[in-house]
């Protein structure tokens, strides 16, 4: 088992990150069951991260399956007493 914990880099505002490294590998399925595994390299955190590959290996293989945007909208709600959270949307919110 690896360790749970690491060091910290605490630079600046915004430039502080853990001290890991992961290895970064490929797993092959078939049928719900792990067909092969192969060690792509080494992925130090910091700023900026960096992925250091064995011999022979590349990312350039592989692509994207699913992309998704996630979009956050902070408002400030005033609610009086009578008002109930159970059914509130973003669009009475909005409104």
């Amino acid at each position: 088992m690896g360790t749970t914990f690491a060091n910290l880099v605490l630079d600046e505002n915004g430039k502080s990150y853990p001290q890991v490294e992961m290895t970064v590998s490929q797993l092959n399925f078939r049928k719900s069951r792990l067909e092969s595994k192969n060690s792509l390299g080494v992925w130090k955190a910091g700023m900026p991260g960096t992925i250091a590959f064995a011999a022979g290996q590349s990312i350039r293989p592989f692509k994207v399956i699913s992309v998704f945007k996630i979009a956050v909208v902070v408002v400030s709600v005033n609610i009086d007493s009578d008002t109930k959270f159970k059914n509130l949307t973003l669009d009475d919110v909005l409104s």
